[in-house]
């Protein structure tokens, strides 16, 4: 409902242009941000840490509903610091702006 508000109801091209990483989109609160944001069109880069997890969610939510964005998978663990300058870099070579930073995952201690 929010994003029907702010984006206008059925305006499922209203992020159409617009690139968003969300970090910890293989699950709950960051999987339906993921799947909010396809569906107005953003492309959404998936930072996971299982990127088989994550293609096979992507897929799931295609088959349930029309998602006008479009996806990139890429890995990043934030609890392996070694392994977000490989991110970063991937992310670079896709040669896209970013838009959107969608800080979900979390450490748990």
């Amino acid at each position: 409902q929010v994003a029907e508000k702010c984006l206008g109801r059925g305006n499922f091209s209203a992020l159409r242009g617009r690139v968003a990483i969300v970090t910890g989109s293989s699950g709950c609160l960051g999987l339906e941000h993921a799947r909010i944001l396809l569906k107005y069109g953003c492309h959404v880069v998936f930072a996971v840490r299982s990127s088989t997890k994550a293609t096979a969610l992507i897929e799931e939510m295609k088959a349930k509903e029309e998602l006008s964005g479009s996806s990139t998978v890429l890995r990043v663990d934030l609890d392996d610091l070694s392994s977000i300058r490989p991110f970063v870099d991937s992310f670079l070579k896709l040669g896209l702006s970013l838009n959107y930073l969608v800080n979900n995952a979390g450490i748990m201690t």
